[in-house]
């Protein structure tokens, strides 16, 4: 009888302490770990369980300048605050569930309420932690909250793609998702521009374009400007409508890499041209990338030497050692490093400060407007002068008439291109020279 009873408690305190287990599993696959709130499996199976629902989705603006700049530790305190306010905002409010469902992102998820309801709590919680000071010793932190409202099916993701809007418009934080935006239509688009580039890679339809650069005063052609393209179903498709689109995808690369390899080939066949290739400051500070230009400049260093490379500014320097570097090495080849666009920002001054640049293009912005706006053309004077300043040369962007033509000589640029010239062309020009009309001379 004894034994008896020692198996049935054996087996009830094994039973319980399974139970116990299952419990922590099922807690651990429903909540986030750092929060204790409810994660973003636990809200895509709800949504699923429940109709009539609306979510706010909260994203903490820049939070990974709080981790670059404090470390992960103070990160996490300040996820759990911000959790801690929400659930205190809440703390008396029905009918609704709190998540994390991101990094920095945490969502509301409203069973049955009004849409100026959930706006009126977006406001309020936009306000509160907006004013609140996150105080960790002598180190006192503000956020920045952006905040989507959604109740229009699929939920979570039309909030995403109000979220992710939002973060593109200036002084605004908070947004509700409306069919009338076409986000969707936008997504979906980007989804067909996607393939298309993929296809073309598959196809070989990536397309080196070229567009002469030539030396004002003699029109001789001194340079070509390498341009993408993609060809499908007889559209050609210029890089304003993809190169954005791919730019975080591992199409990008695939892209820069063939652009690379096929310039060299069409380099191979003039060996009296200089050829540019255009990279962004990703592709620069992409050790990837930048390791594929060595490899494929170290196989041909004769053609090499005609191939220079033209910086995009697409966004700000980081990591400046790097990009430094990357120039260094070009330069050992015997390519020159251009910075395009230039005038179009005040960072591009700060590079010629830290890199060693050749030449400069001045921006389209400011060169196409020069005959009929003074202070434009007095900024291009400028520039030539800063250029000279240098000892850099200088080549002016969007030159598509003769009268800029002209106050580009008295400016003393010394070199140009655009549609006045020849527009970008799939095939390098017979000719050595530009032809013009005597007006232009």
């Amino acid at each position: 009888v004894v034994f008896i009873i020692y198996l049935l408690i054996s087996i009830i305190k094994n039973k319980q302490n399974l139970e116990k287990t299952a419990n922590e599993l099922s807690f651990l696959l429903h909540h986030d770990h750092l929060t204790k709130l409810k994660n973003r499996y636990s809200i895509q199976q709800d949504i699923k369980k429940q109709k009539s629902l609306s979510i706010l989705l909260i994203n903490i603006d820049g939070f990974k300048n709080i981790n670059d700049t404090y470390g992960n530790n103070i990160g996490d305190m300040v996820l759990k605050d911000v959790a801690l306010l929400l659930k205190h905002f809440f703390k008396q409010k029905q009918h609704l569930d709190i998540y994390r469902v991101g990094g920095d992102e945490f969502a509301v998820l409203f069973n049955n309420i009004s849409k100026d309801t959930a706006l009126e709590y977006a406001n309020a919680i936009f306000h509160k932690i907006g004013s609140h000071n996150f105080n960790y010793q002598d180190i006192s932190i503000s956020l920045n909250i952006s905040i989507a409202y959604n109740d229009i099916y699929p939920l979570f993701e039309n909030a995403d793609l109000a979220l992710k809007y939002i973060k593109k418009l200036p002084n605004k934080y908070i947004i509700s998702y409306e069919t009338e935006l076409n986000l969707r239509k936008d997504v979906e688009q980007n989804l067909k521009i996607i393939e298309i580039v993929k296809q073309a890679i598959k196809n070989d339809d990536i397309i080196p374009f070229f567009q002469p650069i030539v030396d004002i005063n003699t029109l001789k052609i001194v340079k070509y400007e390498a341009l993408v393209r993609i060809k499908h179903k007889d559209k050609l498709y210029l890089p304003y409508q993809f190169l954005n689109i791919i730019s975080k995808t591992v199409y990008y690369n695939k892209l820069t890499k063939i652009m690379v390899q096929k310039v060299l080939q069409v380099a191979k066949q003039y060996p009296s041209l200089r050829f540019s290739i255009n990279l962004s400051m990703n592709d620069l500070e992409d050790n990837e990338t930048t390791t594929m230009i060595f490899e494929l400049f170290q196989k041909d260093p004769i053609t090499a030497a005609r191939i220079d490379i033209e910086i995009l500014e697409t966004k700000e320097l980081n990591d400046i050692a790097s990009v430094s570097n990357f120039i260094d090495k070009i330069h050992s080849f015997g390519s020159m490093v251009l910075i395009d666009d230039f005038g179009s920002g005040y960072s591009n001054f700060y590079y010629f400060s830290e890199l060693e640049v050749d030449i400069l293009k001045i921006d389209g912005s400011i060169v196409n407007e020069i005959s009929i706006n003074k202070r434009k053309f007095h900024m291009l004077k400028s520039i030539v002068d800063f250029s000279k300043g240098m000892q850099i040369e200088n080549i002016a962007e969007f030159v598509d008439d003769t009268d800029t033509l002209k106050l580009l000589k008295e400016a003393g640029v010394k070199y140009a291109q655009g549609y006045l010239f020849s527009p970008p062309v799939e095939h390098i020009l017979n000719d050595t020279y530009i032809s013009l009309d005597n007006s232009s001379s």
